[in-house]
């Protein structure tokens, strides 16, 4: 806890240990968590930058569920064959639709007022209206011999797998959808990802490593192989591949890659497709079994002791941060660039192992065992999204600085202001209070931590509290 009022305590974090934590004690060393137990002594590294998830307390309790989608203060769950209509604002479910069976293999992307669902066993995909978000309306079904499976939307572009290639649909008019061109790939092509002009499709093949091909669909009426690549890493000896997910960061389609190895151990890695130039795709493998995609490892066993289970779930991100789980444990991350440059920064602990997660704005949705919990990501050195009613500007002058700056905002009447200064790693450095009169305010700023120490180079994120409301802004030190 951050005991520095130590009238209102502040939970910074906590560590899941792997024993019971029944008559221990526990004290603080430095960086360093001691616990003295009967049957030894563990020691915890303590975690920098905890602490931005809350439970809010909103809960629904649901039947079933595997694809989630978001858009404002709405949430849909996709169930075997109904759909479960969420607000945030609300304390229950507000509404259940009937709807056919669905695709879990498939996805639920919404776009700009519209929602594409994959249907049941890749037969199609459902264009439906947002107009009223508790009751989504079918505008046209896509249901073109063979079926679709994966699906991605990017503007007025779908991109689907078809079993034997990829097909492309131009849903400027979502109510008639118009088929473009297609593209036969070998293997059976499940999933899709469009990065820019050109799409990622990975394509299974029965007893050898999958495939995943770069395709040039600049010219949507007649899309171009740029490249096959087989996903077969020589660092993970295994007798088998399968492409699982696809995730897009920037200029990177990332693959994530599960096989068994000749031993029988499941390995988990990514295969990272660089497509900045995309006629010259670089492909290459990225660590064993690290935290950027989402999945869970069986209790009990099943053919092997630690079989991966079905919960194959794709990470999201919030502001500029990346969130993925692992079996009931969901981890906020800074990235920096690539599946293995993953700075944690937070976690949660759900009370059961999760199955899916979704994002809007600054709430996250993890849903598992019949239950839907709603978090907000609060830390606004963390988050990007304020959960404050933000209005006006809040500017540091000079800016860079060295050594002091003044804090500069509005109160819009008099009153106390408080302001809160963060590292990029969502800790909280300062706080300046001040009982103020209305106007153009000016707080003083030394550039110092809470206990007057000198602080290094760096951004800044700056909180102020206001009688009117929230403000947020930013600074740099440079010493």
């Amino acid at each position: 806890y951050d005991v520095s009022d130590p009238a209102q305590l502040a939970m910074r974090g906590s560590i899941q240990a792997p024993t019971s934590m029944l008559d221990a004690q526990a004290t603080i060393d430095g960086d360093f968590i001691e616990v003295a137990q009967p049957l030894g002594l563990a020691r915890y590294e303590i975690p920098t930058g905890m602490g931005p998830i809350i439970d809010d307390g909103y809960a629904w309790a649901v039947l079933e569920g595997k694809h989630l989608a978001t858009t404002g203060q709405t949430a849909w769950l996709q169930g075997t064959d109904r759909r479960y209509v969420v607000n945030f604002s609300s304390t229950e479910v507000v509404q259940v639709q009937d709807r056919a069976t669905y695709d879990f293999t498939g996805s639920m992307p919404v776009r700009d007022g519209l929602m594409f669902s994959s249907t049941g066993g890749g037969l199609g995909v459902s264009i439906e209206s947002l107009a009223d978000p508790r009751d989504p309306q079918p505008l046209a079904e896509l249901d073109p011999t063979p079926g679709l499976e994966g699906i991605d939307v990017v503007g007025d572009l779908l991109a689907a797998a078809d079993g034997a290639g990829l097909v492309l649909y131009d849903v400027t008019d979502p109510a008639a959808p118009a088929r473009l061109g297609d593209l036969e790939l070998t293997g059976a092509t499940r999933r899709v990802l469009i990065v820019g002009d050109t799409a990622v499709v990975t394509g299974y093949r029965e007893s050898d490593s999958d495939l995943a091909h770069v395709v040039d669909i600049t010219d949507r009426d007649s899309p171009q192989l740029i490249e096959t690549f087989a996903l077969e890493p020589e660092a993970f000896p295994s007798t088998w591949f399968g492409a699982y997910q696809l995730v897009r960061r920037g200029d990177m389609a990332h693959v994530m890659v599960f096989g068994w190895s000749i031993s029988g151990h499941p390995s988990t890695i990514t295969a990272s497709l660089d497509l900045a130039v995309p006629a010259s795709p670089q492909l290459a493998y990225v660590g064993d079994d690290h935290e950027f995609w989402c999945y869970e490892y069986a209790v009990d066993g099943g053919a092997f002791p630690d079989e991966l289970r079905p919960t194959i779930d794709l990470p999201v991100t919030i502001g500029d941060y990346h969130v993925s789980f692992r079996a009931d444990t969901v981890a906020v991350y800074a990235y920096q660039g690539g599946v293995d440059q993953l700075d944690q920064l937070a976690v949660w602990v759900a009370p059961d192992p999760i199955e899916t997660i979704a994002a809007a704005g600054n709430k996250l949705l993890v849903f598992g065992n019949h239950r839907l919990s709603v978090l907000t990501l609060s830390d606004l050195g963390i988050v990007d999204v304020p959960d404050v009613r933000t209005s006006g500007t809040v500017q540091a002058v000079p800016n860079p600085f060295n050594p002091q700056t003044e804090i500069v905002f509005d109160m819009p009447r008099a009153g106390v202001a408080l302001v809160e200064v963060y590292d990029v790693r969502g800790g909280q450095v300062r706080r300046l209070e001040a009982s103020l009169p209305a106007g153009m305010a000016r707080l003083t700023w030394r550039g110092d931590d809470q206990q007057g120490r000198s602080l290094p180079s760096g951004t800044y994120l700056l909180r102020v509290q206001t009688p009117a409301g929230g403000l947020m802004g930013r600074c740099q030190l440079i010493r």
